[in-house]
């Protein structure tokens, strides 16, 4: 370490700055007083964007700035969409948070592309694209119809996924249904039931994998074929197998470079994990709260969504905290 410098909590007990160690704690010496600040190492969960249960401040830098978030998407370049209840959309880019001049009427998940991204929007599916807003699909009645773009019909548009053919697929909420937009045409995928499908993350197989918030279990959808991939659609928490383990409005999915499939597990104030066919928790303790640190002691209120980042870190949305939380991976 640099001299007048520790980074990590153990070493500042070695300083006689702290009584215990707390891997997740970094602190350092400003004019002769020594301070614990948040480290972002592997396994530590800190606030990335907001203020706790906050909402109303303005745009500006991440440290001064509020959110009130409810869907998260993060491109290639490590820039920030995010969905809010203001009815807004508003981006991250730089360390400054800023509000797109877009009226939206309900946005819900989004899907970066090159130059702008798709968006849900109550029934509808929206891209905003170099400035411009294009309605792709649906339109302001809600129903379920396919055909046309443009005069098919949707029933709160929730999320939208492209897969590995360049077809996007859209969680129809409200219609239990997972539907398709390709070449100007909407179908359903055949045989596909999700039960309130909310998120939607893909694999590097093309596998996509549906949060079922209120269906409580995940749904997958591999090679064309619907199937529950894990939960037993009762909600509760359970660890273990796939198909015992349980959920409580698992809201938000994300898929790692090693092919682990995390939940924003709402209810349960939990990020789960499932990996070789166990589902385990990742992080938080379960108990109601928006406190940083080791993972299995930070705590969350009610997490909706998830993002991984280029650098591999998981972001979360804190719904009831009104913060972006990050989780080094």
């Amino acid at each position: 370490p640099m001299p007048g410098f520790c980074y990590f909590a153990k070493e500042c007990v070695a300083h006689g700055k702290k009584s215990a160690a707390d891997p997740c704690a970094a602190c350092d010496l400003n004019k002769g007083v020594f301070t614990l600040q948040p480290a972002h190492g592997k396994g530590c969960v800190t606030t990335f964007a907001g203020q706790v249960k906050n909402s109303s401040c303005p745009d500006g830098p991440l440290a001064k700035a509020c959110v009130n978030p409810y869907r998260l998407a993060i491109t290639s370049s490590g820039m920030f969409y995010m969905s809010e209840y203001t009815k807004k959309v508003r981006v991250i880019s730089k360390g400054i948070v800023s509000t797109l001049p877009h009226a939206f009427k309900r946005p819900e998940g989004v899907l970066p592309v090159t130059g702008g991204f798709y968006i849900g929007d109550g029934y509808k599916v929206t891209l905003v694209l170099s400035g411009q807003v294009y309605v792709m699909a649906g339109g302001s009645k809600f129903g379920k119809k396919d055909g046309p773009a443009l005069t098919a019909l949707f029933h709160d548009v929730t999320d939208i996924i492209e897969d590995k053919a360049g077809t996007l697929v859209i969680a129809d909420w409200s219609n239990n249904a997972l539907r398709t937009l390709k070449s100007g045409t909407v179908g359903t995928i055949s045989g596909a039931a999700p039960k309130y499908p909310h998120d939607l993350a893909m694999d590097a197989a093309g596998t996509i994998y549906i949060a079922e918030d209120l269906g409580h279990r995940i749904g997958v959808l591999k090679g064309g074929v619907y199937s529950v991939f894990a939960g037993i659609g009762v909600p509760g928490l359970k660890e273990g197998p796939l198909a015992s383990a349980q959920f409580d409005t698992p809201s938000g999915v994300a898929v790692t470079a090693q092919g682990e499939l995390l939940v924003a597990d709402g209810k349960n104030n939990r990020i789960r994990k499932i990996h070789n066919g166990q589902v385990s928790t990742l992080a938080g303790t379960g108990s109601a709260g928006c406190e940083n640190g080791p993972a299995a002691k930070a705590t969350f209120t009610m997490p909706t969504d998830l993002a991984i980042h280029p650098s591999g870190d998981l972001y979360i949305v804190d719904d009831h905290c009104d913060l972006i939380r990050r989780l080094g991976l």
